[in-house]
């Protein structure tokens, strides 16, 4: 065996060790190294972050996983479980200290929990369900959405609907309006369907989706027996409706489908206050407006409506009904005011992916005038003591009667949002008379004010001359009543 030379086990011992930098002492080499901990460097974490860190991904993966399968379970008897399951996982994506870049934002599961809890209440509504039921759902999807509008202030980044604002006020709109229908089919009061409907209006800033919220005040309106507010939100709703229908858009875009959808839902709201007026038309006993405004009604679903759709053989088996006197023949025997239908939002037309863009290219709407609504005030009218429904006094004597909360004064110049006066003669005035069955004498004088423009937005002009149609009734048992059409010129 060969020897090793003195010179090679000199160099062993050095074999394996860092030897010191040049200028540098050992002391040092050991001090910088036992420095280059990773605790001790800016942006490392130690082990137990790390673990902590990855145990809060796996939990904001599952929370996603459950916010995306949630709503295909939310039906049935398992839909009150789904839907504390959903409302777990999403305050867990809420709390998340930050959130992985492929994960869905927050405002997209809101919006999916919102969607799906409105129309299992819609669901349990329809279908004659206890009301408590409809109620958690609905008031689980508004407190959610309530959270959500809180954080748009407090928030540094905007809140989570800082991408779509209008989206976050759609949502309320609808979810509030649905409430509504709930009480209204439960017979709750009045006045707590007008508060509901109130809000609606408050929270919807966008314009082009008011209609849904002006109609159901309408009915609302009627329902408490104020009828010269219910006729005030119809003319409100039929003016805003025109704005609406007449938005066009070229057939060779893909959001075209979208505009199509839009105009079937503002024209089915057009079309059921048409209803609503020939519905009170028919209570009073004028069958010749009954029958005006029923043929209005056609002419709006045929217009914009698809050819088999329900709605319009509900429009035509109305018109049959005017015209042969069979409806007012029912509605007439009731000293009630017609119980009209409200409508709901089951927020189909969010499932279009296009909607956003939708909703961003209906802002253009905010640049053309709308109908005045200054919001609600409260005004009085005078009304003649003898005129009451019901009322045995036959006194001439004039009082003053607080109509409470109702949209602007149709007598009173009203200002549009660029700070123009309204022109004269848009509205125009309708009294009705009724008498009672078992009052004799005493009538309930319903001035209705709405506005013809529904016969333009149709192409439907059912006016006669200049535009102006004066209809007298002969008094057979109940007080005569004068229409009058006025020019929207």
């Amino acid at each position: 065996m060969g020897t090793v030379s003195p010179a090679r086990r000199v160099a062993s011992p050095g074999k394996g060790k860092r030897s010191p930098s040049r200028g540098e002492t050992p002391s040092e080499g050991r001090t910088r190294r036992a420095g280059s901990s990773p605790s001790s460097r800016p942006g490392m974490q130690t082990a137990s972050q790390r673990a902590a860190r990855k145990k809060e991904v796996r939990r904001l993966r599952d929370a996603e996983l459950l916010l995306d399968e949630a709503p295909l379970s939310m039906v049935g008897e398992r839909a009150q479980d789904a839907l504390e399951a959903m409302l777990r996982a999403l305050d867990i994506r809420r709390n998340a200290s930050a959130t992985p870049k492929k994960m869905q934002p927050v405002w997209h599961h809101v919006k999916a929990l919102v969607v799906t809890a409105n129309r299992e209440g819609l669901r349990r509504a329809y279908a004659a369900f206890p009301a408590e039921e409809g109620h958690y759902f609905f008031g689980k999807a508004l407190s959610t959405l309530e959270y959500s509008a809180s954080t748009v202030n407090t928030a540094a980044d905007g809140g989570e609907f800082a991408e779509c604002p209008l989206l976050l006020s759609h949502l309320m709109e609808a979810t509030l309006n649905n409430i509504a229908f709930q009480q209204y089919i439960a017979h709750e009061p009045p006045e707590a369907i007008l508060k509901t409907l109130q809000r609606a209006l408050k929270v919807q800033h966008h314009q082009a989706f008011r209609t849904l919220t002006l109609y159901n005040m309408a009915v609302a309106f009627l329902a408490a027996r104020r009828y010269e507010d219910a006729t005030e939100f119809v003319a409100r709703c039929s003016q805003v409706a025109e704005v609406c229908l007449e938005l066009e858009v070229s057939l060779t875009r893909e959001i075209s489908s979208l505009y199509k959808e839009y105009h079937t839902m503002v024209a089915t709201h057009a079309i059921m206050c048409h209803h609503l007026l020939a519905g009170l038309a028919a209570w009073s006993g004028e069958s010749d407006m009954e029958v005006y405004h029923a043929q209005l009604a056609l002419c709006c679903a045929t217009k914009f409506l698809a050819e088999g759709s329900a709605l319009v053989s509900r429009c035509q088996q109305r018109l049959t009904a005017a015209k042969s006197g069979n409806s007012a023949a029912v509605i007439a025997q009731s000293d009630e005011p017609p119980r009209m239908q409200m409508m709901t939002d089951d927020l189909e037309i969010l499932a279009s992916p296009l909607f956003l863009q939708f909703l961003l290219e209906t802002q253009r709407m905010q640049r053309i005038v709308f109908p005045p609504l200054k919001g609600l005030q409260r005004r009085k009218t005078v009304v003649k003591r003898g005129q009451r429904l019901g009322s045995g006094k036959s006194s001439p004597e004039v009082e003053a009667e607080d109509t409470g909360l109702t949209g602007s004064a149709p007598h009173q110049p009203a200002v549009d949002g660029n700070g123009e006066e309204e022109k004269a003669g848009t509205h125009a005035s309708i009294s009705y008379s009724r008498s009672p069955s078992q009052g004799v004498g005493a009538t309930t004088d319903v001035r209705i004010v709405c506005s013809p423009v529904a016969c333009i937005a149709t192409g439907c002009d059912m006016r006669t001359g200049d535009g102006v149609r004066v209809l007298q009734r002969s008094s057979q048992g109940r007080k005569g009543a004068d229409v009058l059409f006025g020019s929207t010129a």
